[in-house]
């Protein structure tokens, strides 16, 4: 399997979470990176802001192609 471009691989995940409704803002070494902090990690971390009546559309914002468990 071929590696995915980070770039888009973000722009996707980013059009998936703006389709779904819920509140998130970018943290971790992706968010640093952008503030001009060097760190060694490549990925990509998120903190949601989850209303129960908002999960329902975040499921369908990233089904199919994600792994997303409404009950979870």
């Amino acid at each position: 399997m071929p590696p995915i471009d980070p770039v888009r691989g973000l722009t996707e995940l980013l059009d998936r979470l703006n389709g779904s409704g819920v509140p998130y803002m970018l943290v971790g070494a992706a968010a640093g990176y952008w503030y001009g902090l060097d760190r060694t990690t490549n990925d990509f971390d998120f903190v949601a802001d989850f209303v129960v009546d908002k999960i329902p559309a975040f499921v369908r914002a990233f089904t199919p192609g994600f792994y997303c468990d409404e009950e979870m």
